[in-house]
């Protein structure tokens, strides 16, 4: 990204928090393809899409724990578990076929990881007590958080085998969730309340937040500044696309919460919906 769009990416992004209140709510209309939890799980929760459509995220197993899962565009998933792990989770995959996550080893610790093919590298923040893997773009640079001295979250970046750690200014906690093929990454802070979005480029740090929310959650961006994410409000959680100035709520006919979590460059979405009755599925969409 260049400086001079990073500059008017920024400023447009300074307007949300100046005219939250005025935003209109439109919803979003989408066109959703959902897909039932496979036999032997509880519930999948897709956290990652790329753009061959391979869906990565964590299934629920019926003893009660975690495997990371990845669903084929044929529909077909699969199962992943780090060895010796009591819980294993996919977090994002990219264009190439990287995944990070991360598990929990049998003291109930968090690492990060990267797996391409069979190739497993285990990631640690140095010095951190936890750490985990929450994006990574084309190009392979990777964002994270681990558990800081204070016993808060701090997130960092990792490219080149560098580590760079992203700190929104004066938050107890912040947790990167994506990093776009443009370098710009997307998170959550906090103070001691209630979570905050933020935006950061090259340094520059900006709280976006859903005008009705008293949490929001940013989870993905793609390369033209598109951004999804899910909000708080009161006992409700609801999905939302962020593009051209506007927030568009995104919810699957009838459910109770539609989650969004990831988006693609193309604009596809994947996220979960849950209904009434308990029961839920993960989907993909279109929309706009």
């Amino acid at each position: 990204m260049s400086f001079l769009t990073s500059c008017r990416w920024i400023c447009a992004s300074l307007l949300i928090g100046v005219a939250a209140c005025c935003i209109a709510q439109t919803p979003a209309s989408c066109s959703f393809s959902t897909f039932p939890d496979p036999s032997g799980t509880f519930s999948v929760t897709p956290n990652g899409i790329n753009i061959w459509n391979n869906v990565v995220g964590s299934a629920q197993n019926t003893s009660l724990h975690f495997e990371g899962f990845l669903r084929h565009p044929s529909g077909a998933i699969s199962t992943f578990k780090v060895s010796n792990a009591t819980d294993t989770l996919f977090s994002k995959r990219n264009a190439n076929g990287v995944d990070v996550g991360f598990y929990q080893d049998t003291a109930a610790k968090a690492h990060g990881f990267v797996l391409f093919g069979s190739q497993l590298s285990k990631v640690n923040f140095p010095g951190a007590a936890q750490t985990w893997l929450s994006g990574i773009n084309s190009s392979g640079t990777i964002v994270g958080y681990h558990i800081n001295s204070a016993n808060g979250f701090s997130g960092f970046e990792l490219k080149n085998g560098s580590f760079t750690q992203i700190r929104f200014p004066g938050a107890v906690d912040t947790t990167p969730q994506a990093i776009s093929d443009t370098g710009v990454i997307v998170g959550s802070y906090d103070n001691g309340g209630f979570a905050h979005g933020f935006v950061e480029s090259s340094g520059h740090y900006v709280t976006v937040d859903h005008p009705l929310a008293h949490g929001t959650d940013l989870r993905d961006i793609n390369k033209s500044g598109m951004i999804v994410g899910n909000y708080t409000s009161g006992d409700f959680q609801t999905g939302f696309i962020y593009i051209s100035g506007k927030f568009k709520d995104v919810k699957f006919p009838n459910s109770v919460h539609t989650l969004v979590d990831a988006v693609i460059n193309n604009g596809s979405i994947t996220g979960r919906i849950r209904f009434s009755n308990g029961n839920g599925e993960g989907y993909t969409a279109r929309c706009n």
